[in-house]
């Protein structure tokens, strides 16, 4: 039966080489090739091997991690994609290159990008990105990871260059640090992380000379991390570090980071392993705010000259540390001022303890900058016994900072991702409070696609925003700033971002923005072969349908009635077809297919009138019709 009717009907994208599937309910002995061929184990897909511009999708479940020295390039990584926010690695894979007690394992494997796992319990790391001195691991991304509870450090990294490491949760390691970055590894990103709860260091930098390379970790930015909690130890070992460690980090930047809590350092730089110590590195619009029993705010010894710090909020409430210790070997270069400061220094790297007067007489640093202590702290921030650092109305911050000092510009974005400055001057600290009402807005990409659709959509949103709330369509949720999302299921899906802030808050919702189809034939295409039927039996009558308004967009409704099947085996499916033309359904899209009920619906036509074919397969002859249209009509016999 086929039904041809008129109806009114209201990107970075990456061209995938392969993709692959991996399942709990899988098979290795699978091709791996779709979800119902799936494998078992992450491993099968190295053993593959995958190569650039293949994709593994791992649905939720626990596994056994990987391990991997498989290269992608620059235009066409290697991804390794967590389907859902429950897909665990909790143990090694036993063989493989690297570490056999780090759970996931990129040994020397360029431009693979690992996005959305989470990875526990780990003998040592949770992920370990690893090259040597003579061939480094080039362009390595973690994202969107949790690395949680593992026994030495969450993400571990030793000669990577050019990495990235963003939108992660690096927490509870046993031993030492939440994100450790060795080895002469440079222009290496970590940002927008949350670490806490780290026995020792949240960010730890070294150099460390002595497993070759140069021994200086150059031209990193560290950027909107939340670090907290760290250097308190736990029951694998002793405390200490700080919350950002710099030996041997050098003309590298280290901004818009919000430290609390942190009970040892909070940023400090110096050198015991690497072949140099911190240099030239610009430390702007941070908030430091320390632990009673925690150390400096901002420490600069063992020869860390040159570095420039401005901006920032240096809080230590408790004597005799305060907002900065700089030893005589790191003095030349210097240069600091507009930090909201406590009244406690140390040219002597902390022997002994000055205050700010002496500090500008004896280093002609900080004249500008105003000072804080506990019983002006609640002017500064919106809730400090809550620990939100946060500026607050009237915040004595704000409009406080500078555009730039000695040729370094501050940074253009505070730690959520607003613009600087809102008022009329740069605001000091991580923050910088915007009382413009929020307008939210929003893209992503790609907006159509085969299932399973991996989508990432990105926040344009404008004004004060401190939370965000996603729907994506399909029940879920997320309160990133640029989350990712799978679509599993095929279907036209409504999305929606709502930001809040100061002033209010304000919402956007794009209606059928995501397509997300079934292509049954594999060609990666939208058309009338998604459709194809196996052992068609097509007739043609007229009819009309009608047409809902949903949710503010038109979406065609068609309803139909089954033909008579005297003799037959068993009810026909229908397929939903689409095109612009009623001549033209030789390059129709398939809209559904495989149907049972004698209903279907259309979100996702880009323009207002279209063309409607629904076909029956299989239907052996008897009396077909429209339930819309009244009248039944005479079929034909089955051939």
């Amino acid at each position: 039966m086929i039904v041809v009717v008129v109806l009114t009907a209201a990107s970075w994208s990456l061209a995938d080489d392969k993709t692959y599937y991996v399942s709990t309910a899988g098979n290795d002995a699978n091709t791996g090739l779709s979800p119902s061929q799936a494998w078992r184990t992450i491993q099968r897909a190295v053993n593959q091997p995958v190569g650039p511009g293949d994709v593994v999708h791992v649905a939720n479940g626990t596994y056994v991690g990987w391990a991997t020295s498989l290269k992608g390039t620059s235009a066409k990584p290697i991804r390794w994609i967590a389907d859902g926010d429950a897909v665990i690695v909790d143990q090694p894979y036993p063989g493989g290159p690297g570490n056999t007690s780090d759970n996931i394992r990129l040994m020397y494997a360029d431009y693979n990008v690992i996005d959305g796992f989470r990875s526990v319990n780990a003998p040592r790391a949770g992920i370990a990105v690893r090259g040597d001195s003579v061939n480094p691991i080039v362009g390595a991304v973690v994202r969107n990871c949790v690395m949680d509870a593992n026994h030495t450090w969450g993400l571990f990294d030793a000669f990577a260059d050019d990495c990235l490491y963003e939108h992660n949760t690096a927490a509870n390691s046993c031993a030492e640090h939440g994100i450790y970055h060795s080895n002469s590894g440079d222009r290496t990103i970590i940002r927008y992380n949350a670490i806490n709860g780290n026995a020792r260091a949240g960010i730890h930098v070294n150099g460390d000379a002595s497993q070759g390379g140069d021994g200086i970790c150059s031209d990193l930015e560290i950027v909107g991390n939340v670090i907290y909690g760290n250097g308190g130890g736990s029951s694998c070992g002793a405390g200490g570090a700080g919350g950002i460690n710099l030996d041997g980090a050098q003309s590298s930047l280290i901004a818009d980071n919000l430290l609390y809590d942190n009970h040892a350092s909070g940023i400090i730089g110096y050198r015991i392993d690497a072949a140099d110590a911190a240099k030239d590195d610009v430390i702007v619009n941070n908030t430091v705010i320390m632990a009673a029993n925690g150390r400096w705010a901002l420490k600069l010894v063992d020869g860390s000259t040159g570095c420039t710090v401005f901006d920032n909020v240096l809080y230590q409430a408790t004597a005799p540390r305060g907002a900065i210790a700089i030893d005589a070997a790191s003095l030349a270069g210097f240069r600091s001022d507009r930090n909201v400061v406590v009244n406690r220094f140390s040219t002597n790297g902390d022997a002994t303890t000055i205050t700010l007067a002496q500090w500008r007489s004896q280093t002609g640093q900080d004249l500008s900058s105003p000072t804080v202590d506990p019983t002006t702290l609640a002017t500064f921030f919106a809730d400090p016994a809550g620990n939100d650092w946060h500026l607050k109305a009237g915040s004595p911050a704000i409009n406080a900072g500078i555009a730039s000092l000695d040729g370094h510009a501050a940074p253009a974005f505070d730690f959520e991702g607003d613009l600087r400055p809102v008022g009329a001057a740069y605001d000091i600290g991580c923050d910088e409070r915007n009382t413009a009402p929020p307008i939210a807005q929003f893209s992503g990409s790609p907006l159509s696609g085969a299932v399973p659709l991996t989508v990432t959509f990105t926040d344009a949103s404008v004004g004060g925003i401190s939370t965000r709330a996603w729907t994506f369509g399909d029940g879920g949720t997320s309160s990133s700033t640029n989350p990712t999302h799978l679509y599993a299921t095929a279907g036209a899906y409504d999305v929606g971002l709502t930001v809040t802030g100061p002033s209010g808050s304000d919402a956007e919702t794009k209606l059928a923005y995501i397509d997300a189809f079934v292509d049954s034939d594999g060609d990666a295409v939208r058309d009338s072969q998604d459709c194809a039927p196996a052992n068609p039996a097509l007739w043609a009558i007229p009819s009309p349908a009608r047409n809902l308004l949903l949710q503010g967009h038109v979406s065609t409704s068609l309803t139909w009635s089954a033909p008579a099947q005297p003799g037959g085996t068993g009810g026909p499916t229908y397929d939903l077809l689409r095109s612009a033309s009623a001549a033209g359904f030789a390059s129709a899209v398939c809209v559904a297919t495989n149907v049972t009920a004698m209903s279907a619906s259309d979100a996702t036509a880009p323009a207002p009138v279209f063309f409607y074919l629904v076909r029956a397969e299989n239907a052996c002859g008897g009396t077909l019709g429209v339930a819309s249209s009244g009248a039944p009509r005479s079929g034909r016999t089955c051939p």
